[in-house]
């Protein structure tokens, strides 16, 4: 039984970047940073990722309301660890051949420098449907270096994903470490 990893999509956590913004600019740095999901099949946690997507930012420390993020996520790129998810791409699921990318934007942070505690509160575009998607997690800037730890919950349903799975979790777990270095 082939069963895709729609939620996977999730990754599509997009982060959005204001370009009139007068923000900084963060570069993410791609081999340092990763997009994953995990998910319930059958009973058994299957993990799987994306192996193509970019997060720009910006962002003022002093200012973390004014902050922007986009994430871009190419859907094809993504891999699962369980054959029985290899059908993952395919209209069912992620349907990447008519929707090959996942878009996460957000304006605004809710930042506290002091405990790294992150909230960034967005919308993720996926399979063409656009609902409300909330990170979490941790940010540390030092240095002209930033790293971030988030954290989602996707509800694949929402997205058209796997209608009718039933042996497939309705939520999708996303995890990202995104590392991202100060444009000069």
């Amino acid at each position: 039984m082939n069963i895709p990893f729609g939620c996977a999509a999730l990754s599509a956590l997009v982060l959005t970047t204001s370009v009139a913004s007068a923000e900084p600019s963060w570069i993410m740095k791609a081999n340092e940073s990763t997009l994953e999901f995990v998910i319930d099949i059958g009973g058994a946690t299957v993990t799987g990722g994306f192996s193509d997507w970019t997060a720009t930012t910006r962002f003022d420390q002093s200012q973390p309301e004014t902050a922007s993020l986009r994430v871009e996520i190419a859907m094809t790129s993504v891999y699962v660890d369980d054959p029985r998810a290899q059908a993952i791409g395919n209209a069912t699921w992620l349907a990447v051949g008519d929707y090959p990318m996942a878009v996460f934007q957000a304006e605004g942070f809710d930042w506290t420098p002091d405990t790294g505690t992150l909230t960034v509160h967005g919308g993720l575009a996926l399979r063409g449907i656009t609902q409300p998607l909330t990170l979490t997690g941790t940010l540390k800037v030092n240095n002209g270096r930033g790293e971030a730890q988030i954290a989602a919950t996707i509800p694949r349903l929402r997205y058209d994903i796997g209608v009718g799975q039933e042996a497939v979790g309705a939520n999708v777990q996303l995890h990202g470490h995104f590392v991202a270095t100060l444009q000069d």
